[in-house]
């Protein structure tokens, strides 16, 4: 009779042990292919590393976001204020930074100068730093978010070419080599979770 509960003893206190190490393997393994929690959604103002997202883009397009950059020191839209420039070849529109950027910096650099550098160039500083100069449109989102006049990639055929004044809320013109006090903010496109992608 002993030996009967003893048994049944044992065979119990078997079953609840084996039941806990199920049910602690069924726990971890919950855990273990539980999925991750979603990310954090970006929104407008949030940083993104050293970009501040000024935009969301609900229309067409590969991008979700429209961020600024680092400005830099004040300095010249372009020292070569002779120069003449298509601008029927610049446009205004969200987006068109990049494509500005690119026509200016190949403009440039057409003649083999090597006078265009980012310390005296708006728009190759903005490359520099992996962003495009920004054009009207994106100006008046990135003018929301700092106080700083900041070069735009529009310019006049010659001479001169359009700096955003927040203060002023739109655009200014000024000589194209004058050093002050306007500075550079390069302009950037992200993606939902705030990666560097194409407008």
């Amino acid at each position: 009779m002993k030996t009967n509960k003893k048994t049944r003893a044992a065979v119990l206190i078997t079953a609840v042990l084996v039941a806990l190490l199920f049910s602690s393997c069924a726990f971890l393994e919950g855990l273990a292919v539980s999925p991750d929690r979603p990310s954090r959604s970006l929104s407008v103002g949030d940083r993104v590393g050293d970009k501040t997202i000024v935009w969301e883009n609900t229309g067409a397009g590969s991008w979700k976001f429209l961020a600024m950059g680092t400005p830099s020191e004040p300095m010249p839209w372009d020292l070569d204020s002779s120069r003449h420039l298509s601008v029927k070849n610049l446009s205004s529109g969200m987006g068109d930074g990049k494509e500005n950027s690119i026509f200016l910096k190949t403009e440039f650099e057409s003649n083999g100068s090597k006078t265009h550098t980012v310390k005296n160039s708006a728009v190759m500083y903005c490359i520099s730093r992996g962003g495009w100069l920004p054009s009207r449109d994106e100006a008046e989102k990135i003018a929301q978010f700092t106080s700083k006049d900041f070069w735009t990639s529009q310019c006049e055929a010659s001479s001169k070419a359009y700096y955003y004044s927040p203060l002023q809320k739109g655009l200014q013109s000024k000589w194209r080599n004058d050093r002050e006090p306007v500075v550079a903010i390069p302009v950037y496109y992200l993606d939902a979770q705030g990666n560097v992608t194409e407008p």
